[in-house]
């Protein structure tokens, strides 16, 4: 795949040569460093304030009393927030409910705990005698086969 040959610019603020951004399509002037940005943001804003109709716009008594209506509705946008003490990072626990909820819940028990209750003589009826049975011998005599 040819690669393209990128173009360098030269920044007006601060004079060094960059390679531009490909997704700007063109529209990147001045270099990625902080204050060059500061500058072209400067320069775009006196831009647009020097176009008819705007050199006002942020100007006059229908501005001052929108911006006095939305700090009204908006009481607390400047203050920082701060986390409040009195809340706990956990609630305390009812734990008599949950102890309720817990017995009158169907609960499939793991095949480790179900197999510690079953009498010793399926244990001896193992083919490998290392304690365990087989997996098909425990699922035909419990009917359960350890899974859903």
């Amino acid at each position: 795949m040819a690669r393209t040959r990128q173009r360098k610019h030269k920044c007006p603020c601060c004079g060094s040569w960059f390679i531009p951004d490909p997704r700007k399509c063109g529209q990147q002037r001045y270099c990625p460093k902080k204050q060059c940005r500061q500058a072209s943001k400067a320069v775009s804003q006196q831009r647009w304030l020097r176009k008819s109709g705007n050199e006002h716009y942020f100007h006059g008594p229908e501005h001052v009393d929108r911006v006095r209506r939305w700090r009204d509705a908006h009481p607390r946008y400047w203050r920082k927030k701060r986390i409040q003490e009195s809340l706990a990072l956990q609630d305390v626990i009812d734990t008599q409910l949950i102890e309720e909820t817990v017995k009158s819940a169907d609960v499939i028990q793991a095949l480790q705990d179900v197999m510690g209750k079953l009498p010793r003589l399926l244990h001896l009826h193992s083919k490998d005698h290392s304690g365990f049975p087989e997996t098909g011998q425990y699922a035909n005599q419990t009917g359960y086969a350890g899974c859903k």
